[in-house]
């Protein structure tokens, strides 16, 4: 994660944004006497969200390890999901 101070954040704004909706994380603004924030896209921001949701739901949770355990003794069932794209 690329780091940057407040103030080429602020001069840099737009190149700043643009590089964080190119990349998969965000960028580190360090604040002199203050806190350091980190800036990330929507999309990034979410599937942190979303990957929190399911680590902390027991049943998914359940249901990621019984499919992994499936998986592990060959007993899954294949089936051609390239219709989902």
């Amino acid at each position: 994660m690329r780091t940057v101070t407040i103030e080429e954040a602020i001069n840099n704004f737009e190149s700043v944004l643009d590089s964080i909706s190119g990349d998969s994380e965000g960028v580190v603004i360090s604040r002199e006497g203050g806190e350091d924030v980190v800036v990330m896209s929507l999309s990034y921001y979410n599937g942190i969200m979303e990957t929190i949701y399911v680590l902390q739901n027991k049943s998914l949770m359940k249901q990621i390890e019984e499919s992994a355990i499936t998986h592990q003794k060959g007993l899954g069932i294949s089936r051609d999901i390239s219709c989902l794209d």
